[in-house]
């Protein structure tokens, strides 16, 4: 109790901001661990009193850097919010970062507050394994002077954390009846880390995950309802398909989580076919004709081998290439886009039979050039062929240049090929440009 009363009778004697601020911070202090502030403090005077001068270079240069920071942002901050200054660039030690922070804090001054975040951005990128741990303690003695709520202090942790400290907070936290936000350290930490975190981690995290997002528990804007399927696929992919399958044993997932399906499928997957089958309910309408477009994706890129006839023959007919049945249902405005972006992202390598990788080939090469699929559909194919370094692409892209009557598409193509594309991508647009001579694009 003494030692309370005294430290109420400073801050009325001692008056002023900066004064408040450090006595507040020992009050603070006293009833909080904070070792690697205190070690971080340690050598910061260890390098005053032995290397004064070297501080003093330090000092001079932050000055300098924001002096010519502040010039050339002036006219900005007069019409809005300008970049932070970036003093990560001068590998600054963590020690004088951290003692420049405890210098500004509580400034009201426009210019200490675009420092103060200037330092702060630069304790979150800096290589120092101790960044996180500094930050920790930092907040919770100062979390006002570095967002107005909690939220803010844990998205810098999140960016700070390396997968030890990751692991660390995540066993301390994923305990009891915790609640886990979008924006709040737990979630951002599984996020980040899914990859790398030991199994009793990933397990308890996954356990919290799957029984808040069937409950409708995390909060999370604008998510479909799957934006937590994705963290959970990320964690343990079997785990997760199992529980779709056996939440979906009736009927096939929503579009949404369809969609989601669709994207994480990189290469054939047995599992995930054989889940598809399950879906085969849905799949065609009585007549034969494609219902559930995003599960003939799905299927596709799962087993191409089985199912990219199914998918070229449609095609085919939608695009023209084959002639369509009266009885033949209309295409619906995204069954193209959809399926093709399927076959695109299928690598020759995907498909064990010669003939329906021939017919893979062939089929794309045939659609790169016809004006009825949408060209961003077709750009698709462009990218697909420069990847797989198909022989077929100077004379599909020369037809391109020429044929296409959409003008930024011709830009596009010609852009991806100078940029995306290396160096068989710029020696194509060359061997294009010399079919092309003497000829014209089309208006």
């Amino acid at each position: 109790m003494r030692s309370v009363l005294v430290s109420l009778l400073v801050l009325v004697i001692v008056g002023g901001s900066p004064a408040r601020a450090a006595s507040q911070e020992k009050m603070n202090r006293d009833a909080r661990q904070t070792p690697t502030l205190d070690a971080l403090e340690a050598e910061a005077r260890a390098i005053k009193n032995t290397r004064p001068e070297q501080w003093v270079k330090w000092t001079e240069a932050a000055d300098e850097f924001y002096e010519a920071f502040a010039k050339k942002t002036f006219p900005w901050r007069n019409r809005g919010a300008p970049p932070l200054p970036d003093f990560k660039s001068l590998d600054f030690p963590l020690a004088f970062l951290a003692e420049q922070l405890r210098r500004l804090q509580g400034a009201d001054e426009r210019d200490a507050h675009f420092r103060f975040r200037g330092y702060l951005e630069a304790v979150i990128e800096h290589p120092d394994p101790r960044r996180a741990r500094f930050l920790e303690e930092y907040g919770e003695l100062h979390w006002g002077n570095i967002q107005r709520d909690n939220s803010g202090l844990d998205r810098m942790l999140a960016r700070a954390a390396d997968a030890g400290w990751a692991t660390e907070k995540l066993r301390e936290r994923l305990v009891g009846n915790l609640i886990l936000y979008e924006y709040y350290l737990p979630y951002m930490l599984l996020e980040r880390f899914a990859a790398e975190l030991p199994p009793d981690v990933v397990a308890a995290g996954y356990g919290y995950v799957y029984a808040q997002g069937q409950q409708g528990g995390i909060y999370i804007i604008n998510d479909g309802g799957v934006e937590h399927w994705k963290l959970l696929w990320r964690l343990d992919r079997e785990r997760a398909l199992s529980d779709i399958v056996a939440l979906h044993e009736k009927k096939p997932p929503d579009a949404a989580l369809l969609s989601l399906l669709i994207k994480r499928t990189v290469a054939p997957d047995a599992r995930l076919a054989e889940a598809a089958e399950g879906w085969l309910s849905d799949v065609y309408r009585p007549g034969g004709q494609f219902k559930n477009v995003g599960l003939h994706a799905l299927r596709l890129k799962s087993s191409p081998d089985e199912h990219l006839p199914t998918v070229v023959g449609r095609l085919h007919k939608l695009v023209g290439v084959s002639p369509r049945y009266y009885f033949d249902e209309p295409a619906r405005p995204d069954e193209v886009e959809t399926l093709l972006a399927a076959m695109v992202e299928i690598e020759p390598s995907h498909i064990t039979n010669a003939h329906t990788r021939a017919m893979h080939e062939s089929a794309l090469v045939m659609y790169a050039n016809r004006r009825a699929i949408a060209a961003d559909a077709r750009l698709g194919i462009l990218d697909w062929m420069a990847r797989q370094r198909h022989p077929e692409l100077p004379k599909v892209l020369a037809r391109w240049l020429v044929e296409e009557r959409d003008a930024d598409a011709r830009d596009e193509a010609r852009w991806r090929a100078q940029t995306k594309w290396g160096d068989y991508g710029r020696e194509s647009l060359k061997q294009a440009e010399q079919l092309n001579a003497g000829k014209k694009p089309k208006p």
